[in-house]
């Protein structure tokens, strides 16, 4: 007799779980809802009627509830001009990005990628590498690994965000040609911090264009030795360790 109690429970949870289902309204054509203090919100109507008040399914699942005097107008949204994925919460993001930075005595060339979960409009947790190319009397290439923090601002369709990374680089070097190999450095992992706003600048299909613009401290550590010469063993010159700020602006497709 137990098994069949069995199948009764498992019957009874999973009717549980489907009635709120099937008591929602099939309608899942969008909307774009203006309201009359200006804002404007895209969504689901879950309840509309001549009385009470409107509810709202936003595009991250959160539901809203407004009075039938703070709408203004309610227009259908076709699907070609649905926003990008990127925005729904629980569920996997992915970045791909490129950019360059800046300071007073160096440049930079970067490219960058990152992939998390978004639990919450506020709070994308991800880990990411890339490589970082410093260019000048010598070529130095940083490659980090990194974690990642994202986080959303607003529910407009132009969204302001935030991301803030902190992990470690591992930097190697190249020699131009014309210079004389005089100094030899064995260079150790340096940290990296990284801090950026950006807005969503438009879509690609069904992925998102971002733009960023932030500010980079990469931490920068070797040991400089004199190569040898006339077969005499190397001299130890220096333990070098510098950080390079860098002012940085990013183009990134994310999906």
């Amino acid at each position: 007799m137990a098994r069949p109690a069995g199948w009764l429970v498992l019957l009874a949870l999973v009717f549980g779980g489907w009635t709120p289902l099937l008591a929602q309204t099939p309608d899942t054509t969008r909307y774009r809802i203006l309201l009359e203090d200006g804002r404007t919100m895209t969504g689901t109507l879950l309840e509309a009627g001549t009385e009470g008040e409107w509810r709202i399914r936003d595009l991250h699942g959160e539901i809203h509830r407004f009075p039938l005097q703070a709408i203004r107008e309610i227009l259908p949204v076709k699907a070609k001009t649905n926003l990008s994925r990127w925005g729904h919460r629980g569920r996997f993001y992915g970045c791909l990005g490129a950019g360059l930075g800046f300071n007073a005595d160096r440049s930079l060339r970067f490219g960058d990628a990152s992939l998390g979960w978004r639990f919450m409009r506020s709070l994308s947790l991800g880990a990411g590498t890339g490589v970082y190319h410093f260019p000048g009397r010598y070529d130095e290439f940083v490659k980090p690994l990194f974690l990642e923090w994202r986080g959303e601002w607003s529910q407009r369709p132009w969204v302001p965000y935030s991301v803030l990374r902190a992990g470690v680089g591992f930097v190697s070097v190249t020699r131009h040609l014309w210079e004389p190999e005089v100094f030899d450095r064995e260079d150790d992992p340096g940290f990296m911090l990284q801090v950026m706003g950006g807005i969503r600048a438009g879509t690609l299909g069904r992925s998102a264009v971002l733009a960023e613009a932030g500010f980079l401290l990469q931490q920068i550590a070797y040991v400089e030795t004199r190569a040898p010469q006339w077969n005499q063993p190397p001299d130890q010159i220096s333990r070098v360790r510098k950080t390079y700020p860098m002012w940085t602006l990013r183009l990134v497709v994310a999906f």
